[in-house]
Formats: structure tokens, C-alpha cells, sequence
């Protein structure tokens, strides 16, 4: 049996481990669909299907940082015959950042947490010297 580092990411696929439900977001290069396991897994996840030019530049950056409390989880990938990469990532249960700040009153305690947040997991990113683009 071999030995997984915890931040090697798993292979799935599709009918067998998981289905997608419905879409959330998608344009011409990346889709992102609800989830869900269909065995093995309770955490909430979504699917992120991205043309293989950007999934291969993507991968390795998903696979670095997994793992820091304040990142995203990428669960694994899902095998396909199509020119694609597909991650199944964890979902966030509050949607984006944006879409909570604009629509919930939050204290000056909890702002000051979310930025302590932010600031930490910017660090984790730098120190792998990656950029994050559009934060």
C-alpha cells in the first residue's frame, strides 16, 4: 500500500464516487456545479471543470496550498476522457467573501477576524511565492 502525503490529492469519478447537481457559475474556460458524494464523503463540495490549458497551471497552486485553515479544499480530481481538468473542492458554506460582506451587518470584532484571516492565509500563499491575482 502506498503512503499519501495528506496533501496528495485523491482521483475520483463520476457516477462512482460523485455526481454533479446543479451549476453555480461557469463561462467558456471554467464551470463550477454543486456536488455530490455518492459514497465515502459528507463534506459539501462543488466541482470545478476548467479547460486543461488553465486545470495543468491551476493544479499545482490547488495542490500547494491545500491544507491551510483559511484556504479552500481541494478534495481531489476526476478522471475524464475530455480536454479537461476537474477538481472537486470543498464548498463554502457563506458563498464568496463579496456576497457576505455586502449582505450582512458584521461587527468590528468579526471584520477584524476575517482580515486576521485573510492576512494569514495571504502570508501561507507568498511563502509558497505564489501571487494570488485578484484578491
Amino acid at each position: 500500500m502506498a503512503i499519501r502525503s495528506k496533501f496528495e490529492l485523491e482521483r475520483y469519478q463520476y457516477g462512482i464516487d460523485i455526481r454533479k447537481t446543479h451549476h453555480i457559475y461557469g463561462k467558456d474556460d471554467k464551470i463550477i456545479s454543486f456536488g455530490e458524494w455518492i459514497r465515502r464523503r459528507q463534506d459539501r463540495c462543488i466541482i470545478v471543470e476548467m479547460s486543461s490549458d488553465i486545470g495543468k497551471h491551476e493544479a499545482f497552486f490547488y495542490q500547494e496550498l491545500n491544507g491551510h485553515d483559511h484556504i479552500i479544499r481541494t478534495f481531489g480530481s476526476i478522471e475524464n476522457n475530455l480536454n479537461q481538468i476537474i477538481y472537486v473542492q470543498e464548498y463554502a458554506q457563506q458563498n464568496d467573501l463579496s456576497g457576505l460582506l455586502f449582505d450582512t451587518h458584521l461587527s468590528q470584532i468579526v471584520l477584524i477576524e476575517i482580515f486576521l484571516q485573510i492576512a494569514n492565509a495571504m502570508s501561507f500563499i507568498a511563502s509558497k511565492s505564489i501571487v494570488h491575482g485578484d484578491l
